[in-house]
């Protein structure tokens, strides 16, 4: 029997994309992951509340990690995402904080950012998660269903294209620093797709008997980004390393 959890984005995407970088590296020693869906994706009620719950909280750091103390929806920048452009982004708690740590020896920093596309939104929920750290707002997942009535009727404020994308620095066997990017954007809507591609992979795999892995486990290496990119070659998708 095998029980898997994580296929999704993250980490199992990612890790896909860092498992097929990482061989022009000596050493890793950062990753920076950032999820920006297009404003026409509606997440839906289970995943607004989970949203909305890690504002403001204290996000873990696996262990191993020398990552600075970060919380939920913070730590505010700008991030150019090639083929979308400037979005906000702020960090978010997934696996990924936890796992990459632990499956990669040296890994010192691990961040994943979340970039949504209207400035305003972010920057809201930005807001709203220093007011959970101050103790103003205490459960800030009760506004779910109104913050996502909000977000439904403004869809007409954003686009359908989103992507994600996962950046490497480490050094090369020379010592050199070197910063590797990988990046997926997806149009006309095809962006929630990518969430149940390794699902699908892992399916096809039990199903043709060429996946060994049993028990439980997290899904880390038990795909490979071509695989993944396979499965969504009839999309209106463009992936590929940038830099």
């Amino acid at each position: 029997m095998l029980v898997v959890s994580g296929a999704s984005t993250v980490p199992a995407v990612a890790a896909a994309a860092i498992d097929a970088l990482v061989p022009r590296l000596a050493a890793l020693e950062e990753v920076s992951i950032v999820i920006s869906p297009g404003n026409g994706f509606d997440p839906g009620p289970a995943t607004t509340r989970s949203i909305l719950s890690t504002l403001g909280r204290p996000l873990a750091a696996g262990a191993g990690s020398r990552s600075p103390p970060m919380h939920g929806w913070q730590g505010l920048r700008r991030v150019m995402i090639p083929g979308l452009g400037a979005r906000w982004a702020s960090t978010c708690e997934t696996p990924d904080l936890d796992l990459l740590p632990q499956r990669y020896p040296g890994l010192a920093h691990v961040e994943v950012l979340a970039a949504l596309e209207v400035g305003a939104f972010h920057l809201g929920l930005w807001g709203l998660s220093w007011l959970v750290r101050a103790g103003v707002v205490r459960s800030p997942e009760r506004l779910a269903a109104p913050l996502l009535t909000l977000k439904r009727a403004l869809r007409f404020l954003g686009s359908d294209a989103g992507g994600m994308m996962v950046t490497l620095v480490g050094k090369d066997c020379r010592g050199r620093r070197q910063r590797l990017v990988w990046r997926l954007i997806a149009r006309r809507g095809h962006g929630p797709y990518i969430p149940g591609v390794p699902s699908l992979v892992l399916a096809r795999r039990l199903i043709a008997g060429t996946l060994a892995a049993r028990g439980a486990t997290p899904c880390l290496g038990l795909l490979t980004l071509e695989e993944v990119l396979a499965e969504v070659a009839d999309l209106d998708m463009t992936a590929g390393v940038i830099a």
